[in-house]
C-alpha cells in the first residue's frame, strides 16, 4: 500500500536527475519521497539530552508488592480448591470401598465387611481373614477419616449386616464431605 502510494506521488519522476524534468524545463520545486516510517523512541534509549529513561526503584517495589498480593489472594483460593477436591475424591474412593465389598459379598456368597482405620486414614475390604481390597485415603488425599462405627458387614445377599447407619466424614483444611451407608448398605 505504502508503494502504490509512494510509485503514484513520485509522478514518474526522479528526485535525483538534476533541476532537469522530462520536458526539459527547469524545475522550481524538487520533490522527496516521504519517510516510510516516523521515528519512534526505544525505552531506555537515550534522549536528545543524554539522559536514560527507566524505571526508580519506588516504582519497582510498589509491582512487586502488587504481585505479592495477588499472588497471595491466589494461593488462598488454590488451597481451597485443593482441599475440596481431594475431600471428593476421598469420598468417592470410600463409596469405591463399600462398592467392592458388597459385590464382593454377592459374588463370593459369604459376608464381607469394610473397616475403617481413622489412625491410618484408610478403609480395608476383608472376607473372613483374606483382605480383599485397601483404600490408603489418609495417604492418598491427605484425609482425615471420622465415623460412627469402626465396621459395615454385607451379608452374601448384599444386604447390610447390624442395627445402625454409619456415617463417615472425610475432612480436609475446611472442605468436608459425609458419606452415610444405610442400614440395609445403601451408600449415600
Amino acid at each position: 500500500m505504502l508503494a502504490a502510494r509512494l510509485w503514484r506521488d513520485a509522478k514518474w519522476s526522479n528526485p535525483y536527475d538534476g533541476l532537469m524534468g522530462y520536458s526539459g524545463k527547469p524545475r522550481t520545486q524538487q520533490y522527496h519521497a516521504p519517510r516510510s516510517r516516523p521515528h519512534r523512541v526505544v525505552a531506555g534509549a537515550p534522549r536528545a539530552s543524554g539522559v536514560a529513561r527507566g524505571v526508580t526503584l519506588l516504582e519497582l517495589l510498589m509491582v512487586l508488592t502488587l504481585i505479592g498480593i495477588l499472588g497471595a489472594v491466589a494461593l488462598a483460593g488454590w488451597h481451597r480448591l485443593a482441599d475440596r477436591r481431594a475431600v471428593r475424591g476421598g469420598r468417592a474412593g470410600l463409596i469405591a470401598a463399600f462398592t467392592t465389598a458388597r459385590r464382593a459379598a454377592i459374588s463370593r456368597t459369604e459376608p464381607v465387611a469394610v473397616r475403617l482405620d481413622p489412625v491410618r486414614g484408610r478403609a480395608v475390604v476383608h472376607a473372613a481373614a483374606n483382605t480383599l481390597a485397601v483404600h490408603p485415603l489418609g495417604a492418598t488425599f491427605y484425609l482425615r477419616l471420622a465415623s460412627t462405627r469402626d465396621s459395615m458387614a454385607y451379608d452374601a445377599t448384599g444386604l447390610g449386616v447390624g442395627a445402625a447407619n454409619l456415617t463417615a466424614i472425610l475432612s480436609r483444611g475446611a472442605a468436608a464431605e459425609t458419606v452415610v451407608v444405610a442400614r440395609l448398605g445403601r451408600v449415600r
